[in-house]
């Protein structure tokens, strides 16, 4: 059986952020993930939640869909009302655990995404 993507797309809330983080765990283990590449792809969803949800967003959208040895992730924030500030831990995190980053907070809406494999 092959994976299907996963699409969510919940209220801009901080509480909210711990759908996602259970959502990527499924995700991890659907795909087959060791437990250390599990763990850096909730924490790369929580960091991206976290950076996208400093722009006061009505919501927020998070696709993860089966990756070539992993997953992808996709996440927006929907209706901002404020911007996504520069921060460089974060972003060094999320580069840290993560591969084909990509992070685009000036577009409309703001977003990134990346792929987490099992290598």
């Amino acid at each position: 059986m092959t994976p299907s993507q996963i699409e969510l797309t919940l209220p801009g809330q901080p509480d909210n952020a711990v759908v996602l983080r259970t959502m990527a765990g499924d995700a991890a283990a659907t795909a087959g993930l060791s437990y250390d590449r599990w763990e850096d792809l909730e924490l790369a969803v929580d960091e991206l939640t976290t950076l996208l949800l400093r722009a006061v967003p009505a919501a927020i959208r998070c696709v993860l869909r089966p990756a070539p040895d992993g997953v992808a992730v996709e996440m927006s924030a929907i209706e901002p009302r404020g911007d996504v500030p520069h921060d460089q831990l974060a972003e060094l995190v999320l580069a840290g655990v993560t591969a084909e980053l990509v992070l685009s907070f000036t577009a409309d809406p703001p977003h990134g995404s990346f792929v987490v494999s099992s290598v």
